[in-house]
């Protein structure tokens, strides 16, 4: 048969993997932070000195928040897949399935392919995806979408980085830059290392949380330190938070702790010069910063050999919804923090339920 038309599936979806497909289209309220990125990076601007919030991509009145994608052939339902695209930076494609008189003709790439593009459109910077343990087909068929191992347990996880630039960065100047994925031992259990490495230079991504299991343990599993060697530059991050915030029943009276968590963001330092950073919330919708000295986005300075450290509290506003959490595989979100340098920038968050 025919390569497929693939109707209605964006350019991107149908394009090789060696092969980019331009797009050109009118700013939307959700590009503000990847607007904001852009510029910083090409120097336009300084360091922020406020919070971030993302944009919800669940539109008002949704029952549910998931996006099914489809791919049709001549009117024929082929192919389905799911986006969970919900709390940024975090997204995931679940159930996949081509019917079998239709596989390996490009219909699954074309579903995969959408799924990225919208969540890239999105704002989204990660991508996950849960396979068989065993299961080198699939795991084939992700890696050529560029989906990497990140967790392996009772099934495995696979990550695409979305939007990445430290580690993009990195390996346009490091071609010869090998990847490897394993445990993190250093960190402790329930760690995952994805080190890209040239020599004795590197960057590393560290990512914590999920169960890699049927019946998940409610973390989703996100990126919580990152590690660097680069032309002089050692640097260790790593952010924390409780892994649960609890919001006050109608009616009862607010406990003191209740509806707020504090995310800590510890930067240490090993390089040869002085580290001049800021680290600053991206807040979900219906969550703040509790205090106004929190909107501020806090300045820090880390001299060679020290480690220096930044805090912000969030807390559950009156207009933050639980509702799309139930259509979720992992039933929490991520509290993150942007740590950003004149040479970089870098999104770690903590897992945590809200109960």
């Amino acid at each position: 048969m025919k390569s497929l038309p693939n109707p209605g599936v964006s350019a991107l979806a149908t394009a090789s993997p060696t092969q980019e497909t331009l797009r050109v289209r009118a700013i939307r309220e959700s590009d503000a932070f990847d607007h904001e990125l852009c510029r910083r990076l090409a120097g336009l601007t300084s360091l922020p000195r406020r919070y971030a919030s993302w944009s919800s991509p669940v539109a008002p009145g949704l029952v549910d928040p998931t996006q099914i994608l489809v791919a049709c052939v001549d009117g024929l339902l082929v192919g389905r897949a799911v986006l969970e695209a919900v709390y940024p930076p975090y997204c995931e494609v679940v159930n996949l399935c081509v019917r079998p008189d239709y596989r390996r003709q490009g219909v699954g790439t074309a579903l995969v392919r959408e799924a990225q593009l919208r969540a890239r459109c999105m704002g989204f910077k990660y991508m996950a995806a849960q396979i068989g343990l065993d299961d080198r087909r699939s795991r084939s068929f992700h890696e050529k979408l560029g989906f990497l191992p990140a967790a392996a347990g009772e099934m495995r996880r696979m990550v695409a980085l979305l939007d990445v630039p430290m580690v993009r960065l990195f390996e346009q100047a490091h071609r010869g830059s090998k990847f490897a994925s394993g445990p993190d031992e250093d960190l402790g259990a329930g760690w995952w290392r994805l080190e890209w490495r040239d020599g004795s230079q590197y960057v590393a991504l560290s990512m914590f949380g999920g169960s890699c299991q049927y019946d998940c343990d409610g973390l989703l599993p996100v990126v919580r330190a990152y590690s660097a060697s680069d032309e002089g530059v050692v640097l260790q991050i790593r952010a924390d938070a409780p892994e649960t915030i609890r919001t006050d029943e109608p009616g009862r009276y607010p406990s003191s702790h209740a509806g707020r968590a504090e995310v800590r963001v510890a930067v240490r330092n090993m390089g040869e010069a002085e580290f001049v950073g800021a680290v600053r919330a991206v807040l979900q919708p219906g969550l703040g910063v509790s205090d106004v000295a929190g909107a501020d986005a806090e300045e820090l300075r880390v001299g060679p050999g020290s480690t220096g450290q930044a805090a912000f509290t969030v807390a559950v506003q009156p207009g933050f919804s639980r509702d799309a959490l139930r259509f979720t595989s992992y039933p929490a979100i991520p509290l993150t923090a942007e740590v950003c340098w004149e040479e970089g920038t870098v999104l770690l968050s903590a897992a945590a339920r809200v109960t």
